[in-house]
């Protein structure tokens, strides 16, 4: 693929941030692009098994605690999902439920919910409704008031942050 046809694939603009990079040298730019792309599949791939096993964490955590179908169960009024401040959290389960139709099983919706809707768990509302107790799924966490929900949500934010930037593609 030729400078040319890179400015095409993914934009003059976006191209344009590694020729700035590469002070003009446009072969280098490319170079560096290939590299950026290179770099950003490993990466991904590495966040997809960790979204893989995080969710699946969080799952096998909320079952113990609510039961096999928790995310349906915890809709209900008395449910945490139905927790003042946590509307935004209910709708993406509801609205997954929805999409998956007459198809709907607890396995398919917990593996239909994207990342924001897992890291939304340790936001502040969403973890005091599921009884503060999600941070068992890290045993080997330090200890400390600094290594809290809050932490823990903002990492999440830095790890989302990095996905979204593969998916764009920007530089890594």
């Amino acid at each position: 693929m030729n400078n040319i046809d890179l400015e095409r694939a993914f934009s003059k603009p976006r191209f344009e941030r590694f020729v700035h990079a590469c002070d003009g040298d446009r072969g280098q730019a490319e170079s560096l692009y290939r590299t950026n792309i290179r770099l950003s599949f490993k990466i991904f791939a590495v966040i997809g098994v960790f979204e893989v096993v995080f969710r699946n964490a969080i799952d096998a955590h909320y079952k113990l605690k609510f039961g096999h179908q928790w995310l349906n169960d915890q809709l209900i009024p008395s449910g945490f999902l139905a927790t003042r401040g946590c509307e935004k959290t209910r709708e993406n389960v509801m609205n997954t439920i929805i999409k998956l139709g007459a198809d709907f099983s607890h396995d398919k919706a917990v593996a239909d919910l994207n990342f924001p809707f897992w890291r939304s768990l340790f936001g502040s509302k969403e973890f005091m409704a599921g009884r503060s107790t999600l941070l068992g799924i890290f045993p080997n966490k330090p200890f400390g008031e600094s290594y809290n929900h809050t932490f823990v949500y903002n990492r999440l934010g830095s790890i989302n942050e990095i996905r979204n930037r593969i998916a764009n593609p920007d530089p890594i």
